[in-house]
């Protein structure tokens, strides 16, 4: 899962909403960008919105994601964060 909707908005908190609503036993995610989250700080802030209008054009496909967006704290992943929230 590449942690949009289909208007390539963030969607990581309905995720966890939706997770958490249905207690699944098992949860298979496909196409998962990881180690990836939105941080927020405004340089990668700008950054994210930067790289998913690229998407919204069609123009995100082999575009490298800004190491700004790449947490170095695993616990700050958009992964991780799912699995401790549910």
């Amino acid at each position: 899962h590449a942690w949009r909707d289909a208007m390539h908005c963030c969607n990581f908190d309905r995720i966890a909403k939706v997770v958490k609503e249905n207690e699944p036993d098992i949860l298979c995610l496909n196409e998962v960008l990881h180690p990836f989250a939105r941080t927020t700080s405004s340089l990668s802030t700008t950054t994210y919105d930067e790289y998913y209008q690229r998407v919204r054009n069609n123009q995100g496909r082999n575009y490298p994601i800004d190491p700004s967006l790449i947490p170095t704290d695993e616990k700050q992943t958009f992964l991780y964060r799912l699995a401790e929230s549910t």
